[in-house]
């Protein structure tokens, strides 16, 4: 069977659009390809975030995780509740990076919702982010799941 050539032209350009969306909607509202509550050992399947501390019992385990978008990570931990994924901490080295980081923040979470000199928070459905710039430049990120916070299982609506 033969194939139109603009059959054959197009669909590499649909198939991209495939993976972009569903890159898009792995990422949901936890750090990108973990959505909050994934199991710990989901995570420590995947090389980048494999950690001889990563076990069931931890809590808090730093990942080998170097750039979000521009920004250069100087620290990256997940968080653990019940062996469910709940949070992150982030830190960053200079002003460039926390910069940078600062950028990818909003474009992942829209506009800052409240702000002070060096301190910038967002809120996006059940996720809480917050980055505050020390007086070197260095940057500090807690993100986390609100509704995984308590017992590590998500709060039911009342």
């Amino acid at each position: 069977m033969r194939f139109p050539r603009s059959l054959l032209i197009v669909q590499p350009f649909f198939l991209a659009i495939g993976l972009t969306a569903t890159t898009a909607a792995q990422s949901g509202p936890g750090f990108p390809g973990f959505g909050w509550g994934t199991p710990y050992d989901r995570i420590q399947r995947v090389e980048a975030f494999q950690s001889s501390e990563l076990d069931e019992r931890a809590d808090q385990v730093k990942v080998r995780v170097d750039h979000l978008g521009e920004a250069k990570l100087e620290d990256c931990e997940f968080e653990f509740n019940n062996g469910l994924f709940s949070g992150i901490i982030i830190m960053t080295r200079g002003e460039k990076n926390t910069v940078a980081l600062h950028a990818y923040l909003t474009s992942r979470f829209g506009e800052v919702k409240e702000s002070e000199p060096r301190f910038w928070q967002w809120l996006a459905g059940d996720t809480y982010v917050s980055l505050d710039e020390d007086s070197g430049g260095d940057g500090y990120v807690l993100w986390y799941g609100i509704d995984w916070q308590q017992d590590g299982t998500k709060q039911k609506e009342q």
